[in-house]
């Protein structure tokens, strides 16, 4: 009997949405944070990876520090605010922070123009189109400013909405489709190899 009880109500918790789940762990429920915490820390370590160069370690380190700030401080929430636009603006300033902390930037586009000139002929042929495409799609996207890679990433890979990806960078919904728009057109430019019919 308790375990069926366990199982009903896990089911139930997972129903809820993200903001009653906060607004349950600024009353000190951790079991909403643990729900919430099984529903981002896979996302947001991905997200981390690559906007971090896949240093794993660190992405690490964030990943653990976002959700500290989360238990320690969950008053920082603001519940006006839909949860995942949020807790990605917190994971992006982070981000950006760090960028600015390391001049990382300067050290992306130094290491993206040399990083695959010298492939040869067997390790091409040991990688399929697409791990090459991918691996090169994610070259290029080194040499965008965070913003504009971040807002790419969220709409193509974790599948926001220009108003998510709006909220979670805080700028206009407009410039938002203006990023996505210049780093499509310059990305197609860059991975022109990929489609030779243009």
């Amino acid at each position: 009997m308790p375990i069926r009880n366990q199982v009903i109500g896990s089911r139930l918790k997972s129903k809820s949405s993200d903001e009653s789940l906060m607004a349950l762990t600024q009353k000190g429920d951790y079991g909403a944070f643990d729900e919430l915490y099984e529903r981002y820390h896979r996302p947001l370590f991905y997200f981390f990876c690559r906007m971090l160069s896949n240093d794993r370690e660190k992405c690490e380190d964030f990943l653990q520090d976002i959700f500290m700030k989360l238990i320690e401080r969950p008053e920082m929430y603001d519940p006006s605010r839909l949860f995942r636009p949020w807790i990605y603006s917190v994971a992006h300033n982070m981000v950006k922070n760090e960028y600015k902390k390391l001049e990382v930037r300067k050290v992306m586009l130094k290491g993206a123009d040399t990083s695959k000139v010298a492939i040869n002929g067997k390790q091409v042929d040991e990688k399929t189109d697409e791990e090459f495409f991918r691996e090169k799609l994610f070259d290029c996207l080194e040499k965008f400013d965070p913003d504009n890679k971040a807002a790419f990433l969220m709409k193509y890979h974790d599948g926001f909405s220009i108003e998510e990806i709006a909220q979670t960078l805080n700028i206009k919904e407009g410039t938002v489709k203006s990023k996505l728009f210049y780093t499509k057109q310059e990305l197609a430019g860059l991975l022109r190899e990929f489609n030779p019919k243009k």
